[in-house]
């Protein structure tokens, strides 16, 4: 199913007590519900986090709401294996389930290294450990800062938010000035203002912005003092440290666009204002947008930002203004099958359509790029002598059925063929979530036959549709 990725500011958009509140939005986000698959994130959930404790009670109503629309179809980035994994949770159960007074207590206050020994048991067991740690912690080292030597203030400036101005300084001490900094980083706007600032006195953005040079910006970077394109200056960055995901690259490359003033946010025609935190924050939107078909948005920094980072990692998410998302519902509608037209555009495509070169599972058998989207899923055709089969093929991260696309195709096909034969009908999630082999439906018409089920392929899995001539 293709599969919609709306920020946080589109579900207000909709809402119609909004001073903004967008009518033509809400009509064609109400039209292709339970017709495309609206996804969200862990983007959506922070975004709410930040609510006023006294005003909780109105996110806890946001998300209800866009529970209406993304139902349980919820992405998140784990630490525990790094990887980016689709859930079955609604809005509210998912952000209910995160600790995030505590989250955002650490964000917002940052922690003193001694609150982590003073937490600590004073038993048998503890007691070693807290030894240790203390004794580190209170380490005398050499302050950086000492041994790096600058004539130039704006240098000297920034140093000394990184590192004490102490000579002798210990371990704790040190951490805990960078991790002071770091928190001021995270939520103060003027450090970002600051950064932009020092950077512009060495780099014009005029000879490299991507408002002036477009995609050729990235080649125009390197006629800066850095020598290098701006992808080059971020490979090297990714070389730095072996452990980077694609996640984590993925967010230093999107706020590196900002920081680096190849992007700079307007807002009223003055530069945006925010913080570090908010910028990153819009790069997971982005991050979690890359495993659905398109994402929305009203943010043209957000959209600016996404294009460069889509384009750099080849990443095919479509990206849709409000005015664009719009247009689009007519294309969408038609690609929902209807008795009378389903099978004569299937022919069309199989007789009309693009061969891929070199994708054949055998020699009696070619594989089709249609133009038409069959169910709003389908995006591939394999014609063999006498069956014909419909699959979907995205990219590696996204090439997985999640739950509900599996539920939504599973009712189209009945809306369109009937019960069939063997009476299980419109899929009971439920039950059915638990059944991983076989046949999904079968459906015997006249001279054909047409099976839906599941194939496993390289990167995942995608839903199949055969078409069996007698």
């Amino acid at each position: 199913m293709l599969r919609i990725y709306c920020d946080t500011n589109i579900f207000s958009l909709i809402k119609e007590t909004h001073p903004a509140f967008n009518a033509s939005l809400k009509q064609v986000m109400d039209e292709l519900n339970n017709i495309m698959l609206y996804t969200f994130s862990f983007a959506h959930l922070e975004d709410k986090s930040r609510t006023k404790k006294e005003h909780i009670h109105l996110a806890e109503d946001d998300l209800k709401r866009m529970e209406m629309y993304v139902k349980d179809n919820y992405f998140s980035y784990e630490e525990n294996d790094k990887m980016t994994h689709f859930f079955l949770a609604t809005p509210l159960e998912a952000f209910e389930g995160i600790n995030f007074d505590t989250y955002n207590e650490v964000l917002q206050n940052g922690f003193d290294y001694t609150s982590l020994l003073t937490d600590l048991d004073d038993d048998e067991i503890s007691r070693p450990f807290t030894f240790m740690m203390k004794s580190l912690l209170d380490m005398s080292v050499i302050n950086p800062r000492i041994s790096i030597a600058n004539d130039d203030s704006q240098s000297e400036k920034w140093l000394d938010k990184f590192y004490p101005q102490e000579e002798n300084v210990t371990f704790g001490e040190l951490i805990n000035k960078m991790m002071g900094f770091g928190n001021q980083f995270l939520n103060n706007s003027s450090e970002i203002k600051e950064i932009r600032k020092y950077l512009e006195e060495y780099l014009d953005r005029d000879d490299y912005s991507f408002e002036k040079w477009g995609i050729e910006f990235d080649k125009k970077f390197s006629d800066t003092q850095i020598k290098m394109s701006f992808s080059e200056s971020m490979e090297k960055v990714f070389k730095i440290n072996s452990n980077y995901t694609d996640y984590d690259k993925f967010l230093l490359y999107y706020c590196s666009l900002e920081l680096y003033n190849v992007t700079k946010e307007k807002s009223s025609g003055k530069t945006k204002s925010f913080n570090f935190r908010s910028l990153q924050n819009d790069a997971k939107h982005a991050w979690y947008a890359s495993f659905s078909d398109y994402l929305v948005s009203d943010d043209r920094g957000l959209l600016m930002k996404a294009y460069i980072a889509y384009r750099y990692f080849k990443i095919p998410t479509r990206i849709l203004s409000i005015t664009e998302f719009i247009n689009m519902k007519t294309q969408f509608l038609n690609q929902e099958e209807n008795s009378k037209a389903f099978i004569e555009t299937l022919k069309y495509e199989v007789k009309k359509s693009l061969v891929l070169k070199g994708e054949t599972f055998s020699d009696t058998s070619k594989i089709i790029k249609p133009t038409h989207n069959f169910f709003n899923y389908f995006n591939r055709i394999k014609e063999d002598s006498k069956i014909v089969t419909l699959f979907c093929e995205r990219t590696a991260k996204t090439n997985n059925l999640m739950y509900r696309e599996i539920e939504l195709l599973i009712n189209k096909l009945i809306n369109l063929f009937g019960v069939d034969i063997n009476n299980k009908g419109y899929f009971d999630f439920d039950k059915e979530i638990k059944e991983n082999e076989g046949y999904l439906r079968v459906w015997k018409l006249e001279d054909l036959t047409i099976k839906l089920w599941n194939a496993r392929v390289t990167a995942g899995t995608t839903a199949c549709l055969d078409f069996i001539l007698k």
